[in-house]
């Protein structure tokens, strides 16, 4: 039998979660869990195999991170984060780890949707000092696919394209729904704010590109 320390035990539940969901290597692992673990989680099928078939099942953008450790007796508790198993939200998970002869030997956890500035009523992240960004940058991939779709029946109904003689020729010239849609956007260089994008599609939605308005007003 193999005694560890909790200090011990900290680091080995540690080398254990970066080996097996960061690093994907279930060899080593396997020298890091029981081949008798006990599993009581709602969401991992049992024992040692049915969380390795589970980590083999989800994407390989899952990641572990840890936030808080502590640990007593053969007892470790780990407070981290799971983000790129494929669901819309990061999970923060309590887990607990009973430790046997210098293995992970038995599993309980509580896990949470990681909430946004938004949706927490303390005012404060669930996870580290800073609010989970992908809301944001889930908005953005919408407005860079989506909008220009959304203005392609209007851009086909507006007057040809004062410029060139086709409607769509217009767009390098600033005055299409892509090009407004990129001069707002806040990840294009010299873009503006989530406001802008707003005021340009607006403005598209009224059919009022500036520079194709301007000219069919002054007869051009």
């Amino acid at each position: 039998m193999t005694a560890t320390s909790p200090q011990q035990n900290k680091t080995l539940v540690l080398e254990a979660f970066d080996t097996l969901f960061n690093k994907r290597d279930y060899v080593a692992a396997e020298r890091l869990w029981s081949d008798r673990y006990i599993q009581h989680s709602a969401h991992i099928p049992p024992g040692r195999d049915g969380l390795f078939n589970l980590v083999r099942s989800l994407p390989d953008t899952l990641r572990y991170e840890n936030h808080v450790i502590l640990a007593e007796g053969d007892y470790v508790i780990a407070h981290g984060r799971f983000s790129g198993h494929g669901r819309p939200k990061s999970w923060i998970a309590a887990d607990v780890v009973r430790f046997k002869d210098g293995k992970l030997a038995e599993h309980w956890d509580v896990l949470q949707d990681e909430a946004t500035r938004a949706e927490t009523l303390s005012g404060l992240p669930m996870f580290g000092d800073r609010f989970p960004a992908y809301r944001r940058e889930a908005y953005r991939r919408r407005t860079r696919l989506e909008a220009p779709n959304r203005f392609y029946h209007w851009l086909q109904r507006s007057p040809p394209c004062p410029h060139r003689s086709s409607r769509v020729s217009c767009l390098p010239m600033g005055c299409g729904p892509t090009a407004m849609l990129q001069q707002a956007d806040p990840d294009t260089p010299g873009g503006g704010t989530r406001g802008d994008v707003l005021a340009a599609r607006a403005r598209l939605a009224e059919g009022r590109c500036r520079v194709h308005h301007s000219l069919l007003r002054a007869g051009q």
